[in-house]
């Protein structure tokens, strides 16, 4: 007896059971490498804004004297500023002011700068922060008063809760 050319229906259907097990093998694996590869990626976003947030705040906190709680963040008298244009540390008497203020409906960690040899210098530094603080003093005082900083301040920065949660970055200051 002789066979038609062609498939039966039986090999069609073997052969698309096969096909759509070796689709979903590699849907699998594609799905599980892209989240390593977002994973790895968030851990480095998160070094790196790390490392930026704590280079930035270190040439204020390391050369602070005072500082103040205010409703919107902390303010920080220094011995020194940055330069806007080379941001180059120069040792003038300034102060500096992290607040978190919205901006088109986002929160931003804000940065304003003032000192008697420039205008005010005002700057976006970081999206998502929600609240900024400084720990490390047992009395903080009433909010607003200017106090001594403490020798061992901890910035703690509190992003949105679909960010990094915490970050609590340590300082040693110069007095």
């Amino acid at each position: 007896m002789r066979h038609p050319k062609g498939m039966t229906l039986a090999e069609l259907l073997a052969a698309l059971a096969i096909a759509s097990a070796l689709m979903v093998a590699a849907l699998t694996t594609t799905t599980g490498v892209s989240r390593s590869v977002l994973a790895v990626q968030k851990l480095q976003d998160r070094a790196s804004l790390e490392a930026g947030l704590r280079g930035l705040l270190e040439a204020d906190v390391s050369h602070a004297y005072g500082y103040r709680t205010t409703e919107k963040g902390i303010g920080l008298q220094t011995l020194a500023r940055l330069d806007q244009k080379g941001l180059e540390l120069e040792h003038i008497d300034s102060t500096v002011t992290y607040e978190v203020r919205k901006v088109d409906r986002e929160s931003w960690l804000v940065r304003t700068q003032l000192s008697q040899a420039n205008q005010p210098a005002t700057e976006l530094v970081c999206r998502g922060v929600r609240a900024i603080r400084l720990e490390g003093d047992s009395d903080p005082g009433p909010q607003g008063n200017w106090q001594r900083i403490p020798p061992a301040p901890v910035i703690a920065l509190d992003f949105e809760p679909t960010q990094q949660g915490t970050l609590r970055l340590p300082f040693r200051t110069r007095w």
